[in-house]
C-alpha cells in the first residue's frame, strides 16, 4: 500500500514537470518528486528481517528470495493495474538500472566485457535486498563468517563485487546488553533508586545529555546503508565509513558495557557511574582524564564484554530505532520481522547468566531454557504491526517454567499461527519436541483475529505430506482467549468444549 501511493505520487508530479514551465514551480516539483521516489524505494527497501541466533545463514538466505519474489510480483502487479505509469518511472527499477550502469561502467574501465543479459534485474535486486534488509546476530563469531559466506555465494553476480555486509550481520549475544535511553533516564535520574529498573524505556532526545551527539554519529549509517556496493571501490568505501562509525561508537558503548557490568555485581562499574553520573561518557571520550579507579571499572567491563560479548541493539543497528533523517528516536523502531531457530540450550548451563535473565526479562524462571529469552527478545526488537516467526522446543505450552512466557506473549503479542511437530524428528540427531510459532505484536489499540490457527503435525506424515499444503488443509481455529498464563490447550474446538463439560 505504501508503494503504491507513493508510486501513484510519482506519477502524479511526473505529470505535472511535464506540463509546467515555471522555474520556481519546477524546483518545488522535483524536490517533491524526490521525496516520492524515496517513500517508494523504502516501502520495499526499508524492510528489515532479523534473525536473532542466524548460525550459518540458511533462515537469511531464504528471507532475501522471499523478499526479492515478493518485490517483483508486486511492482509487476502494480504496473499491471496502472498501465499508464511507464516502468522507468518506477525508483525501484531507476534504482536496478543504475547498479547495473555501474557495474559495465566498472568492466568497461577495466578492459573487460560483460553481456547486460548477465545482469538481469532479479540479480541486482537480490543484491540490494542482502545490503539494505537482512540483519543477523550470532554469538559464535565463525557462524557469522559463515552467513556471509552463504549470503555471498546466493547473490553472486557475475562482474560485481561481493557485498559489505558487517554492517548488518554481527558477532555478539543477542540476549544481554541494554540500549541508549534505558541507560541515559537512569544516569539523568538522581536521588535514591537511581539503578534500579534495568528494563525501564524512556524518552529524552540525544542533543544534549550524557549521550550528547550519538545522533549526529549514527547519521553515518545512511550512506553506508544505501550505498549498492556496484564496484570495488564502493565496497572499500562502505567499509572505511563503517570503520570510522565504529571507532566513533566505543565511548558510547563502553557507557552500556559498564551498565550491563554494574548490573552483573561489577562494584566498580557501579561506583563508576553512580558517583559520576554524566561526566562518564565526557571521561569515556577523553575531555576529562581517567583516574585511577576508573581504568579499573573499564578494564573490568571489557573483560565482562569480552566473555559475555553485550550487544547494544539500538548502537549496533541504529537504522531500525532511530530516524537517521529527522535527528530522533524513530516514532516505531524495531524490525519489520524477527525470525530464528535458537540454540537448544537447557537451563542448567545457564546459571552464570541467571541474575541477568533475573532482573532483565519478564519471562525468567529459574527453570526456563533459553529459548524463552529469545520470545521475549523477538517481542522486543519488533516495531509495533512487526511479525515474529520461531522454531523452538514446545514444551513451553503446558510446563510450569512456561508461565511468565505465556502470560507475556498473551499480553504482548497476538499468537497468528502455531504449527506443532510433537514427537516428530524434525531434527534428525536430536528429539527437542519442535514447534513453530508465528505472532504478531499489535499496534495500539487494534484489532485483529480472535483465533489463532492451530495444526498438530503427526509424526508418521513427516516425509510425506508437503509441510505448506498439509498446514493449510489440517489447522483449525483455537480463540486466542485460550492463550493465556495457563498451560495452552491446541486441541479443536470441540474437542475443548468436551473437555469444558467434563
Amino acid at each position: 500500500a505504501a508503494f503504491e501511493a507513493a508510486m501513484d505520487r510519482v506519477a502524479e508530479l511526473r505529470r505535472l514537470l511535464s506540463t509546467t514551465a515555471d522555474r520556481e514551480a519546477n524546483r518545488s516539483l522535483r524536490a517533491q518528486l524526490a521525496a516520492a521516489e524515496s517513500h517508494a524505494r523504502e516501502a520495499f527497501l526499508g524492510i528489515k528481517v532479523c534473525d536473532v541466533a542466524m548460525g550459518s545463514g540458511h533462515f537469511l538466505v531464504n528471507a532475501v528470495d522471499h523478499l526479492t519474489d515478493g518485490i517483483i510480483q508486486r511492482m509487476q502487479a502494480y504496473h499491471d493495474a496502472r498501465r499508464d505509469v511507464p516502468w522507468d518511472w518506477n525508483p525501484v527499477q531507476m534504482l536496478i538500472e543504475r547498479v547495473r550502469g555501474e557495474i559495465l561502467g566498472e568492466m568497461e574501465r577495466q578492459g573487460l566485457a560483460l553481456d547486460p543479459a548477465r545482469l538481469d534485474d532479479t540479480a541486482l535486486l537480490t543484491r540490494l535486498v542482502m545490503k539494505r534488509c537482512i540483519y543477523g546476530v550470532d554469538l559464535n563469531r565463525l557462524a557469522v563468517e559463515l552467513a556471509k559466506l552463504s549470503l555471498w555465494l546466493h547473490s553472486f553476480t557475475v562482474g560485481a563485487p561481493l557485498s559489505f555486509l558487517d554492517h548488518h550481520l554481527r558477532w555478539g549475544n543477542s540476549l544481554i546488553g541494554s540500549d541508549v535511553r534505558t541507560v541515559e533516564a537512569a544516569m539523568r535520574d538522581t536521588g535514591a533508586g537511581v539503578f534500579q529498573s534495568i528494563g525501564t524505556v524512556r524518552q529524552f532526545s540525544l542533543f544534549a545529555g550524557p549521550f550528547a551527539g550519538l545522533l549526529a554519529t549514527t547519521a553515518t549509517m545512511i550512506e553506508v546503508v544505501e550505498r549498492a556496493d556496484s564496484t570495488l571501490a564502493d565496497v572499500r568505501q562502505s567499509a572505511e565509513e563503517y570503520g570510522r562509525f565504529q571507532e566513533q561508537l566505543v565511548p558510547f558503548k563502553q557507557v552500556l558495557d559498564l551498565w550491563v557490568s554494574r548490573a552483573l555485581g561489577d562494584q566498580a562499574a557501579d561506583q563508576f557511574l553512580t558517583v559520576h553520573g554524566s561526566q562518564v561518557l565526557p571521561a569515556l571520550q577523553g575531555q576529562v582524564p581517567l583516574t585511577a579507579e576508573q581504568r579499573v571499572a573499564i578494564d573490568g567491563a571489557r573483560r565482562l564484554w569480552q566473555a559475555q560479548r553485550f550487544f547494544h541493539w539500538d548502537l549496533e543497528f541504529p537504522e531500525a530505532f532511530v530516524d537517521l533523517r529527522r535527528g530522533d528516536w524513530a516514532s516505531n523502531p524495531g524490525f519489520d520481522v524477527v525470525v530464528g531457530n535458537p540454540p537448544y540450550v537447557r537451563q542448567e548451563q545457564l546459571s552464570p547468566n541467571k541474575p541477568w535473565f533475573r532482573q532483565a526479562f519478564a519471562v525468567y524462571h529459574g527453570m526456563a531454557d533459553l529459548y524463552a529469552y529469545f520470545y521475549e527478545q523477538g517481542v522486543r526488537l519488533l516495531r509495533r504491526g512487526g511479525l515474529l516467526g520461531m522454531i523452538t522446543a514446545n514444551k513451553f505450552l503446558r510446563a510450569g517454567y512456561g508461565e511468565p512466557l505465556r502470560a507475556f506473549l498473551a499480553g504482548q503479542a497476538r499468537v497468528q499461527q502455531i504449527v506443532d511437530f510433537g514427537h516428530a524428528p524434525i531434527f534428525e540427531d536430536a528429539d527437542t519436541f519442535p514447534l513453530i510459532l508465528l505472532l504478531q505484536k499489535p499496534e495500539a489499540d487494534s484489532q485483529g483475529e480472535t483465533d489463532a490457527s492451530i495444526c498438530l503435525f503427526p509424526r508418521e506424515e513427516l516425509g510425506k505430506a508437503e509441510l505448506r499444503t498439509y498446514v493449510t488443509e489440517n489447522a483449525y481455529g483455537v480463540p486466542l482467549a485460550r492463550l493465556g498464563g495457563a498451560p495452552w490447550s491446541l486441541e479443536r474446538p470441540e474437542v475443548g468444549a468436551l473437555m469444558d463439560k467434563i
